[in-house]
């Protein structure tokens, strides 16, 4: 028997193609998330007084290691993650003298950060948390200049 290549196999291609879009694709919770190559800002979990000269912490991964500021120092050191747990190592920071309120703002952040167990993207947010799941710090991605 001889099949026909006409019209529709491309037909069955197209279907095909098509059913597979619908079904999600994408990153199928196998595969790893990296969360590289995004310059991460804090929106929530530690109190920035308005109206005063103070930096939000902010957050950059590379493959192995994250750094950023503290609201007043800069930090850096290791992290690893398996599936939604985060762990970061030997991080360190700069000892800069923080005036109030960035020194508040240090202190809390640093804390939370010591704290943190697991993380998550909610839409574009980037959200680290306790070994409870309760939310400490919530990052958006930095705006690009």
């Amino acid at each position: 028997m001889v099949v026909s290549r006409g019209p529709l196999v491309p037909a069955l291609v197209a279907a095909l193609v098509a059913a597979l879009a619908a079904c999600g694709g994408g990153n199928d919770g196998n595969e790893p998330v990296s969360l590289e190559g995004t310059a991460w800002v804090l929106t929530d979990g530690v109190t920035v007084p308005q109206g005063v000269a103070v930096t939000v912490p902010t957050a950059a991964f590379t493959a192995t290691e994250v750094a950023g500021t503290t609201g007043c120092n800069r930090y850096g050191g290791g992290y690893a993650i398996e599936g939604d747990t985060l762990e970061f190592r030997a991080i360190a920071q700069t000892t800069a003298a923080c005036p109030a309120p960035a020194g508040a703002v240090e202190r809390e952040f640093v804390d939370a950060l010591g704290r943190v167990e697991m993380w998550e993207l909610d839409g574009d947010d980037l959200v680290l948390g306790d070994s409870d799941g309760t939310e400490l710090l919530r990052f958006e991605p930095a705006p690009q200049s």
